[in-house]
């Protein structure tokens, strides 16, 4: 077991392996499927009784809704099972944290985050290389079956390349504080110069919800609180706007950014449709969102899963832009595999007020954990704060992220109550 173990956590970078079907076609999900019969046959001692009520209310949601839409002729199984995996990925990842113990996670988890800041410092070199650029564009085809000549690492595209780049640099920062490793903060520096570089407007979004949720949740509301996200914020957006002004290249990115510069609308209903109208990615990115916070205004009890794409064609007022035929969304309405991009907005959408209230208690209990936490109070405040930066654009319920970070926070609070 200590091999397919350490192999869960070594292949969490790989988010998009060409063999595997899906837009995150990462292989942890398949190990956490071998791993989970390990969990049950190992399992011992019990829950806490409030553990118990919110695996009992979540599995009774999944089921109840699931029978409305199937019912309904409006479940897609994919969905359903995508519910599964990612709940049993949590309990697979809990018991390699257990098995192996979270010290030693945390050192293969440093190790794999300075491995992958290492290649993403090679893929930024080589890529301005012209000679080398063959080279960049084959280990990019065997890691994702694509060629690309942007930093996308192993990953999809350089939006979730950044992100990826934020999850390592969380434990390179780590090993610097606490054992003041000038290598590690070497890689943390290049990781940052690498993100400004990318120039991805979906990374810098994820930072600064990250940052803004660390200091919500974690710090007291003061004036001073305030200035320092105040301050955090226009550090990061002057950076930015320095790498606009001054090393503009042109390109997709650098064209978008223009394009909101020309946006003059005060109203914020006209403000809305002219951003989604700049590209097909915004149409998505944000339309989604809002399409899913209305089917939940309307719908507050839910859609059932899979409610989403079976009932977008309803809200196509709200996506109503120049780019809406050209975009991903006609495929999205024809093959009905559309998806929220919110995390959060997704299972209010699937199970309503419900999923609201139960997503809202086990954030607040986690952040209460995390509170009470000594030693690792850091590390865990930090992949919380991240996690939620990127379930606001990405609504996979098995990403990797979620069950990890649920699962570290349980065996850490379980670690120092020993």
């Amino acid at each position: 077991m200590n091999f397919i173990s350490k192999l869960l956590i070594i292949t969490i970078p790989f988010w998009s392996l060409p063999f595997l079907p899906g837009t995150y076609s990462a292989i942890t999900p398949y190990i956490c499927l071998i791993i989970f019969p390990f969990y049950i046959i190992n399992k011992k001692g019990g829950y806490e009784f409030k553990w118990i009520i919110i695996n009992v209310f979540f599995c009774s949601l999944l089921v109840l809704y699931s029978l409305i839409s199937f019912f309904n002729g409006t479940l897609n199984f994919l969905d359903f099972f995508g519910y599964i995996i990612g709940y049993i990925s949590f309990f697979s990842f809990l018991f390699v944290f257990n098995h192996l113990r979270i010290e030693k996670c945390f050192m293969i988890l440093l190790s794999v985050s300075k491995l992958v800041s290492f290649y993403a410092i090679f893929e930024a070199v080589v890529s301005r290389i012209d000679v080398l650029k063959p080279l960049k564009l084959a280990i990019t085809f065997i890691f994702t079956g694509k060629e690309s000549e942007g930093l996308i690492l192993t990953t999809n595209e350089p939006s979730w390349a950044v992100q990826l780049l934020l999850f390592c640099s969380v434990f390179l920062f780590l090993d610097y504080l606490k054992n003041g490793k000038k290598s590690s903060l070497f890689l943390v520096l290049t990781n940052i110069c690498i993100f400004i570089a990318t120039f991805s407007m979906t990374g810098l979004l994820v930072l600064l919800l990250a940052c803004v949720f660390y200091q919500l949740f974690f710090r007291s509301l003061s004036i001073k609180l305030l200035c320092r996200l105040l301050f955090l914020s226009t550090v990061i957006i002057a950076s930015f706007t320095i790498v606009f002004t001054f090393f503009n290249s042109g390109g997709y990115t650098y064209a978008r950014v223009d394009k909101f510069l020309e946006i003059t609308s005060t109203d914020l209903s006209a403000l809305y449709y002219n951003v989604i109208s700049i590209d097909n990615s915004l149409l998505i990115r944000i339309g989604y969102p809002v399409v899913g916070f209305n089917m939940f205004l309307d719908n507050p009890f839910g859609l059932g899963v899979s409610g989403f794409p079976y009932y977008l064609h309803d809200y196509l007022h709200l996506l109503n832009s120049p780019v809406m035929y050209d975009s991903e969304l006609t495929k999205h309405l024809e093959n009905l595999n559309a998806d929220a991009r919110n995390y959060i907005i997704a299972l209010c959408v699937d199970f309503g007020i419900f999923g609201l209230l139960l997503v809202s208690y086990c954030l607040f209990t986690l952040r209460n954990i995390i509170k009470s936490l000594g030693y690792y109070f850091l590390p865990c405040a930090m992949l919380f704060s991240l996690s939620l930066g990127v379930m606001m654009q990405f609504s996979t319920f098995y990403f990797f992220l979620y069950p990890l970070t649920l699962a570290m926070i349980l065996s850490a609070k379980k670690r120092e109550t020993q």
